[in-house]
Formats: C-alpha cells, structure tokens, sequence
C-alpha cells in the first residue's frame, strides 16, 4: 500500500468514525442526563420526606410532654390556689421532664398578670443541663400570652416560629424559637396561669442544612410565604426571620410561592408538585397554631446547568476515544516499522546485559575456583609430602607451608562471610580502647615479607601527637580496614613504595578526627575502573591473564565497613602513577597519655644520626625525632654518615643515637659501623651509647661477633612503636621503673610481685558458674603471685562476703541461681564502692551492659576474653595495702613457661586455634593444659546436657551463648567462636533456628584439643 493510499484510507476512517461519534455521543447524552435528573428528583423527595419527618416528630413530641407535665402538676398539686405557691417542688418537677431534652431552652410557668413566676434556663446552648432562673421577668406584653391566656378548653397554642427574644432584646446567636403554650385553669383546681415551653429549632434547623445536597433546594414556609428555612441561600431566611428583605427575594417570587400555597390548599392532599418543583403543607401540631407551614423543594439552576454538564463531560470521552481511536490506526500503520526497530533495540541490550551478567558469574566463579584451588592444591600436595618424608627438618617447613596456605584459604571464605554479614545487616560494630600506633604496627608487620620480597620499600608515617592519646573504637574493624587497603596497595605495587600516613585532623569536644592514607606507586586506575573500584568480585584486571590474586571483594568490605562509621573512602589514582586511598573515622577519646610521654621524652638520646639511602626513610624518622625534642641529622651515603660521627666526636658532641640502614650508597651498613668503631676506638672516643641497624642485617653476625654487640635490629619499616620498642631495651623501661624485661604485662606482674614484698597479699573472690573459667581464672591469678577463692555462683559468693572479709570480688554476670548485678546491689547494701571493690566480669561488652552493671554498683567491668594487661591494672588500682602491712603469707607464684611451646605448635597451625592472645602469652603451656582439660571438661558435660535433654530452653540458650563467647575466645578456638557468634544470631532472627551445627563444631573442637593437648579420656 502506498503512502498516499494509506492517507486516504485513514482521512476516511477517520470522518466515519468522527460521524458515529457524534451520533452516539448525543444519544447517550440524553439518556445520561435523564437518568441523573431523575435520580436526583427521587433524592430531593428523600431529604423533602426525612426532614419534614424530623420536624413534625419531634414538635408533635414536645406536645405530648407539655400534656404530661400538666397532668403531673395536677396529680401532686402543686398549682392549688389554695396552697402557697411552691417554686422549688414546680422547678424541680419540670427539671423531670427537661432535662434530657436539648429542644427545649426554656420551660415557665406564668401567672394570671403574665407575671414568670417559676423558669428553668437551658445551661448552655449545647448542654442539656437546666437552671433556675434568677431574674424572672414580666411577659404579659408578649402576644403569645394575650393568645394563650384568652383560649379556652386544653388545646395546646402554638405560637409563630420567631427569634427568641429576652429583656426585650433578640438572643445572640439566634435561636429559632417555637412557643407551646398550655393554660392552667381554676376549672382544673390549679392557679390560673400558664405552662410555656420554649423550643429552640436551632439543632433541627441547623441538620436540616447539612443534610440538604448541594444543588437541592428545601425550603421552609409560613402561609405568607415568610422564609424560616432556605437551603439555596440561609441569608434570606434569616433575614425573613429578622423581618428584613433583600433583593433576591422580591415580589415576582413570592407572587409565585404564594400561587403554589393557594394549590397546594385546593388539593385535597395539601401538596403541589410539577417536574420541576414541590410544595406541601405541614402536618400535627406544627401547622395547627396561628400560622400554617409548608415545605418547598426544587433542584436550583445552578445544579441543573451541572447535571447538563456532567452529562456533556461523562460522554465527551467516548467521542474522544472513537476520534483517537481513528488517529491511532494511522499512527500504528506510521510508527510499526519504528516501533519494531525499537523493540529490536532493546532486546539487543538485553541480550548484552545478559552475557555481561553471565560473564561476570563465569569470571567471579573462575577466579573463586583458582583463589580456592591454589591453597588446597598446596595443603593436599604439602600433606603428600610430609607424608611419605617425615623427616624433621622439611617437616618443620612443609607444616608451616601447610599453615600458610591454610590462612590464605580462611582469610578469602571470612572476607565473603564478611561480606554477607555487612549486606545482611548483621554485622555490628564495638567500641573499646585502642591506640593507633599498635594498630598500624600490626597491618605493616603483616606485609612487611611480602613487600621486602618484592623489593618495596613499605613506610609507615604516624602522627606523633596520636601517640599521646587513647582512643575508643572498633579495634579489630579498623585493623581490617589497614589490611585491606595495605594489601591492595603491595600487591598492585612492583616498585617504588608503600605509605601509610595517619594524621590527627582536629580536636573535637573529646572526640579526634583521624584521617588515614595508604599511597602507593604501583599501577593505578583510570576513571572507568575508578567506577566499579569498590563492586563486589570486581578487579580492575579481570581476565584471566591478570597478574594479581585475589577475589576482589576487600574493597568491597572496606567501603561497607567505612559506611557503619559514617565515613566514605577517598580514592585518587592515575594510571601507571599509582594510587592514594583515604578515610576519616571520629574516634572519642579516651584517655590521654602526655605525662608518661614528656618524662619519656627526657630519657631519649638529644643527638641522632639517621643514615638511609631512601630519603622519604629519613624525612619520616625526622618527623618523629622531633616531635620528641631530639635534635637529628640525615644522611644519604656511608662516607657522609661516617665523617659526621667523626666531626662530631672531635667537636665533643657525639651522636647519642645512631640509625643505620643495611644497604647505604657507597658501602654496607654493618661496614660503616666497623668504620665508625674502629675510629672511635683509635681515637679513644667513646662509642655512641645506642646503634640501630634497620632492616634485615645479618643477624647472626651480629649475634656473634663481639663488636656488633651494642647494635640492636629495628626492623623495617620503622614505625614509632618499634623504634621505642628497641629503644625501650634502655630507655623506655627505666622510664616505667622497671627491670630492662620487655612486654608490658610482664612488667605489670613485677610490679605485683614487688608489692607483695612489703604488703599483705590481697584476699580475692572469684565467681563464676563455668567450671573452664574457674581453672583459667585460678591459673592466671596463681601465675601472678596471687590466691583465690572461688566459688560457682553469686549465692555462694554473697554468702561469702557477708562472712568473711575480701580486698576484691570478681562476679561473672550471668550465673545461675543469682546472676553478678543481683549480687552486687546486695553487696553494696553492706559495703560502699571504697570498702569492697567489685569488679564485673562478662563476655557482653556493649557500651549497655557496662552501664548497667555500673548501676548495678560494680567499680570496674573486665569483658571476656580477658585482656590479662587491664586485669592486671584493675588489680593494681584497687588494691590499696598500706605501707605498715605485715606480710603474714605470701603464695607462691605460678611459674609461667615463656619457653618451648612445640607441644601445642600442631594446635595453633591449625586455622581453628589461634595463639594470640594474651592468657597463653601469661599462663604459659602447663596452664594452658589445665584451662584446656577444663574447657573439654565443661563442653562434655554440656553436650550430654544437651543430648540427654533433647534440646535447650530459651534461657539455656541464652546462658550458653554467652559462656561459650569467653569460653571458645580464651582457649584461643577461633573458628567455634565464629560459630557460636552466627548461631547466636541466627536463634535471635529465628527462635526455631538448628543449633546442631555449633555442637558439631563443639565436640570437634573437644576433638583437636583431646588430640593436640594429649588430654586421657579419664582426665576429662
């Protein structure tokens, strides 16, 4: 079909359909506006019929009570003429009759002169309360009673609906008002008088407009054609009511409204009615008093131009439908071929998205394959080996290859269960006490190997004021955040070098901004991969030729954990430039350490000499040098470094301190350090008091030769803790007072020990109703030269304290029987926080529970696993001796072993146990034996609980939790753990959630220990 044969055809089509159109359109208007008038005469006739009901019913009502209080006067005589006249007992009759009725607004009784001689007023206007009147006034003038009192027999005189008027004055807001009138008569043995009940129209008035549609006229009539009620415009009734006329209301239309009353009364029905109006008198006693009522009803011509138009409105859309119906098919003939092409567009894209999405899955699976089989691959190979060659020396390191591969593989299934955490909302955030020093030690300790194999330098750049504070945060989520960006960064990075910077960015009310930067000069980004950096899976090489690992997901993370601490990181990159990366975290501070730094400060050498080839080396170790006070000096080459010690020995201001990198231009480091004794020596100068060779030097050169013996290794990178952790050999420790003995807690015990020297050894009280936790308990105070009572719950431990005196309580919060808060606020009711120290000891460590437990009366909250340096602080801080103790015993003291712990190294190389932590370091293996024998102990006896039991109640699971949090920490039991940390979530989200995978993980955990710990089954 041709395009001009197209045309004609629709121009056709149109022009027919435009004519039926029209055609149908008309008829249906018709039929439409029909209906709508017709339905709107039948509901005009039901408001007409409701409301006139409404009005009659209730005037004809007020008659029959009118009727009944004349009879009740007479039946108690209380109108008798004979008889005084009695107020009170008329007043209180009529309140009867009244008091429920919110028509009625006044109720009198007058006398023979029109005098009011008993009145109840309506209380308000919308109340139904009456009270007696005080002012009674003189009504003989009003026409209602010449009317009434000059009628005879018992009829009831209706008066004229008027505004009701009082002291001669119209009542505001005006009130409608209808007079029923009945005599008493001497005839009736009664005073002559009369009963007046006025009823106040207001209420049915007032429906009757609110019940009338819009558009619907009602209209209420005296037989003069005097308006009381119009629902098209209440202004003209009321200004008929006030006897005033308006303009709308002119003679024309009441010339017509009188021409329908004078119908309306020919009828022997009293109605009128044509198709557009209708007019009916009022039946009862309404219309039997002086004026006769009707009620007129018609649809105003402002709702009949709407009904036309409505009708008009509700059939135009047909037409325009049948009009665009006509359009449409010559717009479907045009825009087919469009449309199509459209369609074949977008199932194009589709498709792409499709095989993009496909290609993704493949690859994320392709790699998660290769990042899983690598490590496998290697344990089954390395397992194969040791297998079929025992021998000691490959053994050794075949198990810690083994072990390696093994974390490698844990580390990429806890980033994906990280990940899952995160997008489930199930991970949660904890705020305990940290420093940032350590913190950064760790991550640049932990890639330290990787980058000195791959020959980057790797800077650490810490700002010296943190090194004062103590902050308060998410140590182990911030420590996850340095590994992740400190990972990326070395392995994206060839050569060059790695910087972590930490700068302190403000102060703020007791809070600190920290801003950490890893930079890095490695490959880089452009801004495509920019873009999808931070998608789950996605490297910036995906194909299967990249030269890095990994599953992409630690960026990932990063980004989400970065969001839970209201922070964003920050990413700058160029390609083959390399890459900055950033963030900021709010950390509240917790404590500040300026004191103990500036004695520190005094100890430190005033003089150093830096020698490092790498010149942002020396600007790092400038940087902290002077924060410290010390006066330093860098430089780049051995011949430098050399004739400045000698200039400076000759001058007599030799260095205090030298730094010396192993590898420097134009020599060795350990060659210059021969260069420089041997001149000092010939010289008969003194050698300087402290020398730092940096790096990897040779250390057992340096162990065995007599001349090196004043060099100490600082292993690189240098960062501010492990320059004072090698300084600390004969600096930091005098500082402290202390013996040249390095680990903190190590120190810490020494200060006890020395204590106990000169003072009563403390008495101590333990509770804890986990047996596991007892035997730790007693190992770790025994290893600190320190007895202990224990006891298994808070009953026994408040029993205890009653009867005996203790310098220190140790209450576990949940126990059985009486958990530690209940024993604590009983404690507290017989000693003050002074007189008995009460420490708290739980595995729940939100910022809740330690303010609860310190309401509770606690002085101090220990949280499990035990951190042994602030148990031992704690200790320390509340234990007061006085200097005139007398040293009646002293316990013996534990002997911890520091040494061989090869027993236990198959337990720890297996990625369900873990060494670090700070109870093994104290305990020593022989305590740990005992701790361990215990733990298989209790979780034995539980699972034959469990077993025996069929199951846990909801309590016993929230008791076991929480013991098994501490429990599977101490013991160093990471992976049960991790386990018992999601199913404890999982029966929270579900109470019915399946338990039996953490006592799977239990009884292999008893299993590994069993094994490893060489426990007998008859120990446990």
């Amino acid at each position: 079909m041709t395009r001009q044969r197209l045309k004609l055809r629709v121009v056709f089509l149109f022009l027919a359909l435009s004519l039926f159109s029209v055609i149908v359109t008309g008829i249906l208007y018709s039929h439409y506006k029909s209906n709508l008038y017709t339905r709107s005469l039948n509901n005009l006739d039901v408001i007409r019929d409701r409301n006139t009901s409404v009005l009659v019913h209730e005037v004809d009502l007020l008659g029959f009570v009118l009727f009944d209080i004349k009879l009740a006067i007479i039946r108690q005589q209380l109108l008798t003429p004979s008889e005084p006249f009695q107020r009170t007992s008329l007043e209180a009759l009529l309140l009867k009759y009244t008091s429920n009725n919110s028509l009625i607004s006044q109720i009198r009784w007058l006398d023979d002169t029109g005098m009011e001689r008993a009145r109840l007023d309506r209380a308000s206007r919308d109340g139904t309360e009456f009270t007696s009147a005080e002012v009674l006034q003189d009504k003989s003038s009003r026409y209602y009673y010449s009317e009434a009192i000059s009628g005879t027999g018992e009829s009831i005189y209706i008066s004229p609906i008027d505004l009701n008027v009082e002291l001669n004055k119209i009542v505001q807001p005006f009130q409608p008002t209808l007079r029923m009138v009945i005599p008493t008569r001497h005839e009736e043995g009664l005073r002559l008088g009369l009963i007046v009940l006025n009823i106040d129209l207001t209420s049915i008035f007032e429906k009757i407009y609110q019940v009338t549609s819009a558009g619907m006229v009602f209209r209420l009539l005296d037989s003069d054609a005097n308006l009381l009620i119009d629902t098209d415009n209440a202004e003209r009734a009321w200004s008929s009511l006030l006897g005033l006329s308006i303009a709308d209301h002119g003679h024309s239309r009441k010339a017509h409204t009188m021409d329908l009353i004078a119908r309306a009364d020919a009828d022997i029905s009293g109605k009128y009615s044509n198709d557009s109006e209708t007019l009916g008198r009022l039946n009862g006693l309404l219309s039997g008093g002086e004026k006769t009522y009707y009620v007129q009803t018609y649809l105003s011509d402002d709702y009949l131009r709407q009904i036309s138009r409505e009708a008009i409105l509700w059939r135009l859309p047909i037409l325009g439908v049948l009009l665009l119906f006509s359009v449409g098919v010559a717009a479907y003939v045009y825009t087919s071929d469009r449309k199509l092409l459209a369609l074949n567009k977008q199932l194009q894209y589709e498709i792409e998205e499709v095989e993009k999405v496909n290609f993704y899955k493949s690859t994320f699976l392709a790699n998660m394959s290769h990042e899983i089989r690598t490590p496998l691959t290697s344990i089954m190979g390395l397992l194969e080996i040791i297998r079929r060659k025992p021998d000691g020396e490959s053994l050794m390191r075949n198990l810690d290859l083994v072990s390696a591969a093994a974390r490698n593989l844990l580390t990429l299934i806890n980033d994906i269960l990280d990940l899952s955490r995160i997008e489930s909302g199930r991970l949660q955030l904890e705020s305990n006490e940290l420093a940032i020093d350590p913190l950064v030690d760790h991550s640049v300790a932990l890639f330290s190997g990787e980058a000195e194999a791959k020959g980057i330098e790797l800077l650490s750049e810490v700002a010296p004021e943190l090194s004062s504070l103590s902050l308060n945060g998410d140590a182990l989520r911030i420590q996850q955040l340095l590994n992740n960006l400190i990972g990326n960064a070395v392995k994206f990075t060839a050569k060059g070098f790695v910087t972590i910077r930490v700068d302190l960015v403000e102060r703020i009310s007791g809070s600190a901004r920290v801003r950490f930067c890893i930079s890095d000069t490695g490959v880089g980004l452009d801004e495509a991969e920019l873009d999808r950096l931070c998608e789950p899976f996605v490297q910036a090489d995906a194909s299967v030729t990249r030269q890095y690992g990994g599953s992409g997901l630690g960026l990932s993370i990063t980004q989400h954990l970065l969001e839970l601490m209201d922070s964003r990181l920050q990413v700058q990159s160029s390609l083959a430039e390399g890459s900055n990366f950033s963030f900021e975290l709010t950390l509240e501070v917790a404590a500040e350490r300026s004191g103990e730094l500036g004695r520190l400060r005094e100890k430190l050498p005033k003089n150093v000499l830096i020698a490092d080839e790498n010149p942002r080396v020396c600007e790092v170790l400038e940087k902290m040098f002077g924060y410290w006070g010390c006066k330093t000096k860098a430089l780049y080459s051995s011949d430098e470094a050399y004739y400045a010690v000698v200039e400076s020995a000759v001058a007599g201001e030799a260095f205090g301190l030298l730094i010396v990198d192993k590898h420097l231009s134009g020599g060795e480091g350990l060659a210059l350090i021969r260069r420089i004794n041997a001149y000092l020596d010939d010289k008969s100068y003194s050698r300087p008091p402290e020398i730092l060779m940096a790096l990897a030097a040779d250390r057992s050169e340096i162990a065995t030769s007599p001349e090196f013996a004043d060099i100490t290794v600082l292993q690189k990178p240098v960062t501010m803790s492990r320059l004072l952790e090698a300084l600390g050999k004969k600096n930091i420790i005098s500082v402290l007072g202390g013996e040249a003995e390095p680990g903190l807690v190590k120190i810490l015990v020494a200060i006890v020990q020395q204590r106990l020297e000169w003072a009563r050894a403390p008495k101590i009280l333990v509770a804890d109703d986990n047996a596991y936790n007892r035997v730790l308990l007693q190992e770790l105070f025994s290893s600190f030269g320190l007895a202990v009572t224990l006891v298994n719950d808070g009953k026994e431990a408040l029993a205890r304290a009653r009867h005996s005196e203790f310098d220190l309580v140790f209450l576990d919060i949940q126990m059985p029987v009486m958990d530690g808060l209940s024993a604590a606020r009983a404690m507290r009711l017989q000693y003050t926080d002074t007189q008995l120290p009460i420490i708290a000891l739980s595995a729940a460590s939100f910022d809740s529970d330690i303010k609860e437990a310190m309401a509770a009366g606690f002085n101090a909250y220990i949280a499990k696993p035990i951190n042994v340096e602030k148990l031992i602080n704690i200790i320390l801080q509340y234990w007061l001796p006085v200097a005139d103790d007398v040293v009646l015993e002293k316990p013996a003291a534990a002997v911890v072993d520091d040494g061989d712990h090869s027993s236990l190294a198959g337990l720890f190389a297996a990625a369900e146990f873990s060494p670090d932590n700070a109870i093994y370091q104290q305990i020593g293996e022989i305590g740990y034996r005992r701790v361990a024998v215990a733990f298989v102990k209790d979780m034995e006896k539980e699972l034959a609980h469990w077993m025996n039991k069929g199951g846990l109640s909801a309590d016993e699971q929230r008791r076991f939790f929480h013991r098994l949090t501490g429990a599977a920490a101490s013991v160093g039991a990471v992976k049960l753990a991790e386990i018992n940390s999601d199913t404890k979530q999982c029966v929270a989200n579900d109470p019915g959630a399946s338990m039996t995978p953490l006592f799977i993980a239990i009884q292999e955990t008893v299993a590994i220990l069993r094994r490893y710990v060489e426990i007998p089954e008859d120990e446990a």
